[in-house]
C-alpha cells in the first residue's frame, strides 16, 4: 500500500506468498522483502515483484541491513539445524540490488545478527545471540578470506548498534547499585 498523508492508501501490488514477511527495506525505487521462504523484490513503479534468491530450508528469523553507501543490501536469516550446538544456525549474505545477483557469503552453526560491515567494507561486525541477554563478545568476519578473524570483548545486554562509519560500537548495558537496582548504561566502543 501506499499512502501521501491523509489521503485514501493506493494498493501498489500484492506480493506472492512465499511465507511470514521477516524484514524489509527501500532502496531507491525498490523494495526487498525477507521472507521465510526467500527474499523478494519489489519495484515501485509498475509494481513488478520477483523472488530473487530462495533459501534452502525455511528461515526462523531473519533481518536485512543496506550498506551505509546503499551498494549492497546484507541478510542474515536464522534456520533450524540439527548439527547446531543449539539446533540454530545463521546463513547470511549480500544482494547488489544494482546487479540484482545474491552472494551467499557465510554459513555459521550459531545463532548470530549482522551489526554491520567494517570501516573499510573487507568485513563483517556478527552479534552472537543465545538463551541469555548478556553478552561478551562482538564477532569479526573477514571477507576476503570467508573466515571469522577475531572475536572483540565487548561486553553489553540485548543491544549493540554500530555507527554508520564503522567506527563505534554502542551497547546496551546495566550496572547494579545499592540493593537489587539495575541502573541502565551506555557504552562505547572505539572500534578503529
Amino acid at each position: 500500500m501506499q499512502q501521501v498523508g491523509y489521503h485514501q492508501p493506493n494498493k501498489v501490488t500484492e506480493l506472492p506468498d512465499e511465507g511470514s514477511v521477516l524484514s524489509a527495506i527501500q532502496v531507491a525505487d525498490r523494495i526487498i522483502v525477507l521472507r521465510k521462504h526467500g527474499i523478494q523484490r519489489l519495484k515501485l513503479e509498475g509494481g513488478q515483484t520477483d523472488l530473487v534468491y530462495r533459501f534452502d530450508e525455511p528461515a526462523l528469523f531473519g533481518d536485512l541491513l543496506a550498506a551505509a553507501d546503499g551498494s549492497k543490501i546484507f541478510f542474515s536469516v536464522t534456520l533450524s539445524d540439527a548439527k547446531a550446538p543449539f539446533s540454530m544456525a545463521t546463513r547470511i549474505g549480500s544482494y547488489d540490488p544494482v546487479q540484482e545477483v545474491v552472494n551467499p557469503i557465510l554459513y555459521v552453526l550459531q545463532d548470530v545478527r549482522i551489526l554491520g560491515p567494517t570501516s573499510d567494507g573487507l568485513g563483517l561486525y556478527l552479534l552472537p545471540v543465545g538463551q541469555d541477554p548478556d553478552f561478551g563478545a562482538v564477532l569479526r568476519f573477514d571477507l576476503r578470506s570467508n573466515k571469522m578473524k577475531e572475536e572483540l570483548p565487548i561486553l553489553g545486554t540485548l543491544y549493540a548498534s554500530l555507527a554508520p562509519d564503522a567506527s563505534l560500537l554502542a551497547v546496551a548495558a546495566f550496572t547494579s547499585t545499592v540493593g537489587d537496582h539495575l541502573e541502565p548504561m551506555l557504552k562505547l566502543y572505539d572500534l578503529r
